[in-house]
């Protein structure tokens, strides 16, 4: 602290939902030693809480005997960043959350709980292992311990924890601080990593040869980098194009320019095959997500504070990872909403790091076989570079892909989970020891249950939600709010004895395939079935190594999945996401569809795919047919610019939620009047109830404003009442990716 600035107050961001700061008064004894960025605990009403110092005002923003002092500094030094802070304030800004919201998002829950690092005692030699080896043999006799110790450090080269020394010599510490004392080796502390990467399994191999399209893309990548400063590149790469090896090789560049990068990856479940090849080649490389324990995010966070990593991989929130020098940030399949927070701070992981790289001056590398229309208008406006990889690596073709309308195959009165032609498509791929992957994009057994007779439908009584059943836990459930009840034998409204159980979700499609084929060759990946990140790597590792042979999921395994021996990718009901009431719907349904079928055939053998749907003629199922993204962007970019909807427009939900439907009800319509009245330039729509009209008791009002730009758009929401009302509560959502 320079000798002329004085700290009186201190400035803190509560995380609370208000877009205010609190002035406290800084002890004494505290002058010196607080720094902006630090977390405080501090009084709050009649509480105590924790918040975070981010500025020394000359003067307090009310009365000074109002003023309370500030109870506890919590960080020396502090944790956060001049360049942290700013990122949170422009997210505060942008997302209408609080400074606060935003500053307790970015860092892992073991960080903020203060643990001291764990510690292992290393022992280093200091001779050479020719030196220790005599010395060993001159001591055999008389200090036995001793030397076994020091034929056990010498057979190290190097380096060792003093426990698996001392277990190999069957000695005990005595005997290293007695070598110590006679200069044969060097006791240290050293943090103990806790790296989750570790355990997984690591691709060891050396760059193959690059296509001449790679090459291509690299040497734009290293031009930019080469200049210096903040770019934007979409790289577009069909599946199986070879994204990843371009990913690799242009942190290479970084790394050895002395800088860092990070790679968000849209699914937990892509972790482990995202590490194993990436440190394949970096010797340092750390791993952030929501899975790891607290512990493990703790100390990987303070490895990458502390410059030990190379390269960061993880899901939305490692866009936070405090990185000394970032200088690449690649987002792979840039296109997918879980990038997207659902609560506060609402942000878009890629939005996000995209204003984190312009501070920083570092280069962004938006990767997709399919990318986001948003991200497509930016390439073509120049806003971004566009960057593409057209052909699969080795001049592989596509696979063909076959519709097949399942109006036309039913049996009995029923739909079949498994058309005839699929079930024989299955039966062929493994008879030739090769491997199938299955698509449905719905959990459960059932989705739904009814009365034929008297048109009863059970739903959930907090949300206004079908409850789907789950065999396997012999319940009902809801996706929703989680709620739970035992399955109806009779119906509830009639007594009718035969309730019919129908609908069908990953479990029902797991168990027909294992009547088919056997309980031993399908495995089952989706939000049920995965458990913990152990769960995934242990689901992939053993598909990889041919101990399941079909693999059936959600849309974990639409995303990022590489295995040469899949030849055959069967979608089981393509209509799932088709008329959702979203103007995205036929956009989400094209990616999904197009990225499970680029699963197939990325070996020698090839592949194919076979799509099941309701819907043959809908415009987006042909377009994957053609593996046509150019015709599919398209249509629907005219589509978006005639009804304004982005990328042609900027978006903000309004969600208003409450116990009182009359209330609710009349704070959105407030809302949308005072807007309407403020601003003709931005067109409102609504107020509507929400397409999913309750969710956990409460009743959903929403409204959707339309600006021509962010600028317009922000100038509206600065003025809605943010203020929770009478057992009302509002959520904004700026560019929101969910409508229900």
């Amino acid at each position: 602290m320079p000798a002329n600035e004085t700290r009186t107050y201190a400035s803190v961001a509560l995380n609370v939902p208000l877009d205010s700061l609190f002035d406290y008064r800084i002890p004494e004894p505290l002058r010196d030693e607080i720094e902006i960025g630090a977390r405080v605990r501090v009084p709050f009403g009649r509480r105590e809480m924790v918040g975070y110092c981010v500025g020394f005002p000359a003067a307090p923003g009310i009365a000074v005997e109002r003023v309370k002092d500030l109870h506890q500094l919590l960080d020396r030094p502090a944790l956060l960043d001049e360049r942290m802070l700013k990122l949170t304030r422009w997210m505060a800004s942008y997302y209408c959350c609080s400074w606060g919201e935003a500053l307790d998002a970015v860092l892992p829950a073991g960080v903020k709980k203060r643990q001291a690092a764990r510690t292992v005692l290393m022992v280093a030699a200091l001779h050479e292992a020719p030196a220790l080896r005599r010395a060993a043999d001159e001591l055999r006799e008389r200090a036995p311990r001793q030397a076994r110790t020091l034929t056990a450090l010498a057979a190290t080269h190097g380096e060792i924890a003093a426990g698996d020394l001392l277990d190999l010599a069957e000695a005990d510490h005595s005997v290293l601080a007695a070598l110590e004392r006679d200069g044969w080796l060097k006791l240290r502390r050293q943090r103990q990593a806790n790296d989750p990467s570790l355990e997984f399994r690591v691709d060891h191999s050396d760059p193959p040869p690059l296509t001449a399209d790679q090459r291509k893309v690299l040497d734009r990548i290293g031009a930019a980098f080469d200049r210096g400063g903040f770019h934007v590149a979409l790289l577009h790469g069909v599946t199986g194009s070879g994204k990843t090896e371009v990913y690799l090789q242009a942190l290479d560049r970084v790394v050895r320019g002395g800088r860092q990068g990070i790679v968000l990856v849209p699914e937990i479940a892509l972790t482990p095959q995202t590490v194993a090849r990436f440190r394949g080649r970096f010797d340092r490389v750390c791993v952030l997500h929501s899975e790891l324990t607290e512990s493990a995010r703790r100390d990987q966070w303070r490895a990458i504070r502390a410059g030990e990593a190379d390269v960061v991989i993880g899901a939305r929130s490692a866009v936070f990872a405090p990185v000394p020098k970032l200088g690449l940030l690649i987002v792979d399949e840039e296109h997918e909403t879980t990038f997207k927070q659902a609560n506060a701070p609402r942000y878009h992981g890629r939005d996000a790091g995209i204003w984190r790289a312009r501070q920083e001056g570092a280069l962004v590398l938006l990767g997709s076989a399919t990318p986001s229309l948003e991200s497509l208008h930016n390439a073509r406006s120049g806003k971004y570079e566009l960057l593409e990889l057209p052909r699969r690596v080795g001049g592989r073709p596509l696979p063909p892909v076959e519709i097949l309308d399942l109006s036309q195959h039913i049996e009995k009165g029923r739909s079949p989970l498994l058309s005839r032609r699929l079930r024989i498509g299955i039966e062929t791929a493994l008879a030739k020891g090769e491997q199938v992957i299955l698509f449905l994009n719905r959990r459960g057994y059932n989705t739904h249950v009814h009365c034929p007779r008297c048109g009863f439908a059970l739903k959930c009584e907090h949300c206004s939600v079908s409850l789907i059943f789950h065999r396997a836990a012999a319940a009902t459930r809801c996706h929703y709010c989680g709620a739970q009840a035992e399955p109806p034998k009779v119906c509830p409204g009639c007594n009718l004895p035969n309730v019919k159980y129908v609908g069908s979700g990953t479990e029902r499609v797991e168990e027909e395939i294992a009547k088919v084929f056997g309980a031993g060759a399908v495995a089952r990946m989706d939000r049920d079935a995965m458990q913990g990140v152990g769960k995934y790597q242990e689901t992939l590792d053993d598909f990889r190594d041919g101990k399941t042979k079909i693999l059936l999921g959600t849309q974990m395994v639409a995303k990022g999945l590489d295995f040469p021996n899949v030849t055959l990718v069967g979608v089981i009901n393509a209509d799932v996401s088709l008329n959702l009431p979203d103007f995205r719907a036929s956009e989400r349904t094209f990616q999904l569809l197009a990225q499970v079928a680029g699963r197939a055939g990325r070996g020698d053998r090839g592949g194919r795919v076979i799509v099941q749907t309701w819907s043959p003629d809908h415009p987006c199922i042909n377009e994957v047919v053609g593996h046509d993204y150019a015709s599919f962007a398209r249509r629907e970019l005219e589509e978006r610019r005639r009804c304004g909807y982005p990328p042609f427009t900027r978006l903000a939900r309004l969600l208003y939620e409450g116990k009182k439907p009359e209330a609710v009800q009349s704070a959105c319509t407030a809302a949308v009047d005072a807007i309407k009245s403020a601003c003709a330039e931005v067109r409102v729509l609504g107020p509507a109830l929400a397409p999913i009209e309750r969710i956990k008791g409460l009743t959903r009002w929403h409204a959707l404003l339309k600006a021509p730009d962010s600028a317009r758009l922000h100038k509206v929401l600065s003025a809605v009442d943010r203020r929770k009302q009478a057992g009302v509560e509002l959520t904004i959502d700026v560019d929101p990716v969910a409508m229900l």
